[in-house]
């Protein structure tokens, strides 16, 4: 993966893993004060403006008239990104066309002009070079039709649905990952290689058992890293800036739930030849980005801040204590899973023990939310049917006078 990987799993995986590694250092996880949002003045601030640098508590807020300035510069950023990434004829035909239907919507009367003039446009642009001259080259409606469509998740169609590495059922043996020059996996189509040089886990230990309860840090630890993977659908890397910073990054129940399920097919691996497989790659991945991140705030303490654009997590971060608590952080939790790459070679097939919990697990509140579902949706009726009943709202929202 890149960099921007490593730093949205630096932020996320820290609950799960460096709380295990550096227990005392708890109090240094998240330094923000919370403040009010600069926008409604209402609620908290979950979130920081990595262009300006202003608290705001929701999207309905980084939208909003005062913070046009920044929020504009993120979809273009999104636009720029999204036409860098297209490779093939047909998804950069595919931002062609859905252009055009962004002009005949607008104006029908007038399309086939309209047609013609963004034709004219774009004649001789490359679009993995001129990116800033295309977004320029766009009307300021086609601009913003383009950010409704990011909002309302009509974009959603031209982006293809990601299939997690885990999934596969079979030891991929002929499967050639892509690395970057440093070795590290760039895409999350193969499955990641397992670190190597792993020292055996009783030379690491004195005379004592490792605990039983490190299964369970486990299960937490892979739990992490399913959930930031499906949550981005497998491209988080290109979003690190709104994701580090969110102090929550729950979406839904239904969601959280069905994490469960990928845990249980991380834990059961490829197949029963060699069912640690997925759970070593999985670690071992982590593992890679922490090391990342140690290089990288190792860099920033020495240059007090780092300016790299993609690094939004770092770049305000500015006191050079804070930036060695970070390494010391990251430092600890390489230490952390080169232990559970250990722990896994000889004590692993305790996790296939908690295999029947978590169907359990899963299979209790997949039925509780269901439940709550079904109940949601009769009151809703019942509400409907009262309202049909008495001629108006039994609730209402008070709006007050102007004395």
């Amino acid at each position: 993966f890149g960099n921007g990987s490593q730093e949205v799993l630096v932020k996320i995986l820290f609950n799960n893993i460096i709380i295990m590694a550096a227990a005392d250092d708890e109090n240094m996880l998240d330094s923000n004060k919370e403040e009010m949002c600069k926008f409604c003045l209402k609620e908290k601030s979950q979130y920081t403006c990595p262009r300006c640098n202003v608290r705001y508590c929701s999207l309905v807020c980084y939208k909003c008239v005062a913070h046009a300035q920044c929020s504009e510069g993120f979809y273009r950023d999104c636009f720029m990104e999204g036409l860098k990434d297209m490779k093939s004829p047909e998804d950069k035909a595919k931002v062609l066309q859905m252009l055009k239907r962004v002009a005949e919507e607008q104006s029908p009367l007038d399309s086939d002009d309209e047609d013609d003039d963004l034709e004219e446009r774009m004649v001789g642009l490359d679009l993995d070079k001129d990116s800033d001259i295309i977004w320029s080259q766009l009307t300021s409606r086609e601009r913003s039709e383009f950010r409704s469509m990011i909002q309302d998740g009509r974009i959603g169609e031209l982006v293809s649905f990601w299939q997690p590495w885990w999934v596969e059922t079979e030891k991929p043996g002929l499967v050639q990952e892509v690395t970057s020059v440093e070795g590290d996996s760039l895409v999350m189509k193969t499955i990641p290689s397992t670190v190597t040089d792993i020292p055996d886990i009783h030379s690491l230990l004195s005379s004592k058992s490792p605990a039983e309860s490190l299964r369970y840090s486990v299960i937490n630890i892979i739990y992490g890293y399913a959930y930031i993977s499906r949550l981005y659908n497998g491209d988080y890397a290109e979003y690190p800036d709104q994701c580090v910073q969110a102090k929550s990054l729950y979406i839904s129940r239904q969601f959280t739930v069905a994490i469960i399920s990928d845990v249980q097919q991380i834990i059961h691996g490829p197949g029963p030849c060699d069912q640690m497989y997925y759970v070593a790659a999985a670690l071992s991945e982590l593992h890679r980005l922490f090391t990342r991140a140690v290089k990288m705030f190792t860099e920033a303490s020495r240059k007090k801040s780092i300016k790299d654009s993609h690094s939004a997590m770092i770049e305000h971060v500015q006191p050079r204590d804070e930036l060695r608590q970070l390494k010391h952080q990251c430092f600890s939790a390489v230490k952390k899973l080169e232990f559970l790459l250990s722990w896994i070679q000889e004590f692993g097939v305790q996790l296939l023990e908690l295999e029947p919990i978590l169907q359990v697990e899963f299979c209790e509140m997949s039925s509780l939310l269901a439940a709550h579902k079904n109940t949601e949706t009769k009151l809703g009726e019942l509400r409907e049917k009262m309202n049909r009943k008495t001629g108006h709202k039994l609730i209402e929202e008070v709006v007050p006078s102007g004395d």
